[in-house]
């Protein structure tokens, strides 16, 4: 954009030739997007890795069913991790029905989306 409005500006206002506002349009343009490049790279470096969730973090933790997980299926616990609640898939170590509101540990994380669970009372035993 500042290199179209540049060069009108050269050749309308400032009466240069062609050849000098193409010029001219041209550093100005280039150098706009130099500055915008400046600008992106400043804002990606703001990015937090504090808000980047690994659920291995999970390992240990202690959750509630918050969605059934069937015997052979996958539902949904709520977790606090690092004082954040969050909702993970989770799916039965022992391959039996877990039902809602029921606390479970997670042993496992068994990719970056899904965990594994196994009833927390039965884990006390």
């Amino acid at each position: 954009m500042m290199f179209g409005w540049t060069g009108l500006a050269c050749t309308a206002q400032f009466h240069l030739s062609y050849t000098h506002a193409l010029l001219i349009a041209l550093a100005i343009g280039i150098g706009m997007m130099l500055i915008t490049a400046l600008i992106m790279h400043c804002a990606l470096k703001l990015e937090s890795p504090g808000s980047v969730f690994s659920n291995r973090k999970a390992v240990g933790q202690i959750g509630m069913i918050y969605q059934r997980i069937p015997a052979h299926g996958q539902g949904k616990i709520h977790i606090t991790i690092d004082n954040v609640t969050r909702e993970l898939l989770a799916q039965s170590a022992e391959l039996t029905t877990l039902e809602s509101f029921t606390l479970v540990k997670v042993v496992k994380a068994i990719d970056h989306e899904i965990v594994e669970v196994i009833e927390h009372r039965k884990e006390l035993q």
